[in-house]
């Protein structure tokens, strides 16, 4: 059996990971020396250092690029790894979700999505730690629901606003039945 080339860029990714380092280095790793080199195409003409998002950002829109030019999207896989643990990594996924033109296949790996096209310009426009948290699912509890419709339907009948098409054998027939089930009233 062979000895294992550690030079290799993804063992250097793994090692780099185990040793911890996978987060404060993007430079130096073979993902930065690929996309952040100064003649390419994602490094920046500004003066100022960026920090390490905009580091990152720049390699997922040089990701996206090569994307588009071979499909290859195996980079993306990596680069999840150099992001922030839990909101980072979220938004990463989703900016590579919705801009990338990828998708999540098994196992969380990235795929081409055939339903959607990249759109690198919008991607570039939109840094991934811009975009908003999905929005908290609130719990839906049908019991309150219908008690509330109950009730609210039964004051509009008193003050003349639901009209006489609700007759009140209507309304009460709901409420014992709302009662016998175990859902009650304020």
């Amino acid at each position: 059996m062979g000895r294992l080339n550690h030079q290799r860029p993804i063992l250097q990714l793994i090692d780099a990971k185990k040793r911890g380092l996978a987060i404060v280095g993007l430079s130096a790793s073979p993902l930065g020396k690929r996309y952040l080199t100064p003649g390419s195409t994602s490094a920046s003409r500004l003066k100022k250092v960026p920090s390490e998002k905009e580091k990152i950002h720049r390699v997922a829109v040089a990701i996206v690029d090569r994307f588009i030019a071979n499909g290859d999207c195996t980079d993306a896989n990596l680069l999840l790894e150099f992001a922030k643990p839990g909101r980072d990594r979220d938004a990463l996924r989703e900016w590579f979700t919705l801009y990338g033109g990828m998708k999540i296949k098994d196992a969380e790996a990235f795929g081409k999505d055939r339903e959607r096209s990249p759109d690198r310009d919008a991607g570039l426009a939109n840094p991934y730690w811009s975009m908003r948290e999905p929005p908290k699912r609130k719990a839906f509890h049908l019991d309150v629901e219908l008690s509330g419709l109950v009730s609210k339907a039964r004051e509009r009948k008193l003050e003349r606003m639901v009209g006489d098409n609700v007759p009140n054998s209507l309304l009460d027939d709901m409420e014992s039945v709302l009662r016998r089930h175990g859902i009650g009233f304020d």
